[in-house]
């Protein structure tokens, strides 16, 4: 049908403004039916990954060159790996992952003092509480909750039921039978064997390697006895320690302590206990002659006492920080405290 309106009239026709609503553009966003993106000049499917992630609106973090981290509302939940799992096969938590073993380990967290809700999917909130547990045990922060990160749990929320501040990772004080030992058991030489002891206990707690007091007097190079003593020193502890176990347990830290310093020695010990490590201890032997006496530090109570592994009777023995202090100013020598950790 053609309507009888020339080209000039059409011209002269003015349009009504009750025609096109009047449109707020303060308030009011005309929006195509369907929405389209512009992705640069490229079709989207033909963009390269990198260039995929650049072109996308959405909440994306970047650390350093570790994988892009997705928020919590875009992440694709997977079936988390049981505990065992982790223990035994390697396997991690992540972010994305979702199941009982998330929800266990939001718990945990929570009772050690890390908030954090406990939802049972591992969301980048649960990752960045990993990582401040993580640094607080002296793990690499990876955000990921692998075995090591998972037997530090562990091993802290045992220490918080026991009331302890920190405790051995290989030496738990409800597990002392199965690692101390008595110098005073028959041995043709007692005097001076606490250093061959700890290096005993140590050996087969770490590492299960059950050597005799005689191969580890050899191994340090003591082949006589010394002014009448077996006594072995803190340079000879760290090489019997390392050539017996054949370079799998090395001396990864070592701190000297004067007479009144107690409180520095507490929480350097307690540091070394939270990295895994197992702290050897040489101060005074409480006898008043000046002389040593090497112990094994397993943990430390919430009020500051020490417990070791003392081969003075082989049991487990208790420093108050009072006692801890007396001994510290008997000796001699500066109190010191060598650290020793599996690295095989």
């Amino acid at each position: 049908m053609t309507l009888g309106i020339s080209s000039g009239q059409l011209a002269k026709i003015e349009v009504s403004p009750k025609v096109l609503p009047e449109v707020n553009k303060s308030t009011t966003e005309i929006k195509p039916e369907k929405e389209v993106t512009t992705l640069n000049t490229k079709d989207k499917n033909d963009l390269n990954p990198l260039e995929q992630a650049n072109n996308t609106v959405s909440n994306v973090d970047f650390v350093s060159d570790q994988p892009m981290q997705i928020a919590s509302s875009n992440i694709p939940k997977q079936v988390a790996p049981s505990l065992n799992d982790i223990k035994k096969k390697g396997a991690v938590l992540e972010v994305g992952h979702s199941g009982e073993s998330v929800s266990f380990i939001q718990r945990q967290l929570n009772k050690l003092g890390f908030p954090i809700k406990s939802t049972g999917t591992f969301d980048q909130a649960t990752q960045n509480i990993v990582k401040k547990f993580q640094q607080s045990k002296f793990i690499q922060q990876t955000g990921q909750l692998g075995k090591t990160t998972l037997e530090a749990l562990e091993n802290a929320s045992i220490a918080i039921k026991k009331g302890f501040q920190a405790i051995s990772k290989f030496m738990s004080p409800d597990k002392a039978e199965s690692y101390t030992y008595n110098q005073y058991s028959g041995l043709s030489s007692q005097n001076g064997d606490c250093g061959p002891s700890c290096v005993k206990m140590v050996l087969k707690a770490v590492s299960g390697i059950d050597s005799s007091i005689g191969s580890i007097r050899r191994s340090a190079g003591v082949t006589n006895p010394r002014g009448g003593a077996w006594a072995i020193s803190e340079d000879e502890v760290k090489k019997s320690i390392e050539g017996l176990s054949n370079g799998r347990i090395k001396q990864m830290g070592s701190k000297d302590f004067n007479g009144s310093d107690k409180t520095n020695l507490i929480e350097y010990a307690k540091a070394e206990l939270n990295k895994g490590r197992v702290p050897i201890l040489m101060t005074g032997n409480n006898s008043g002659n000046g002389g040593g006496h090497y112990t094994t530090i397993v943990g430390i109570k919430d009020n500051g006492t020490l417990l070791v592994a003392d081969s003075n009777g082989g049991k487990i023995s208790e420093y108050s920080p009072q006692d801890l202090e007396r001994r510290m100013k008997q000796v001699e020598a500066p109190t010191t405290v060598r650290s020793f950790e599996k690295v095989k």
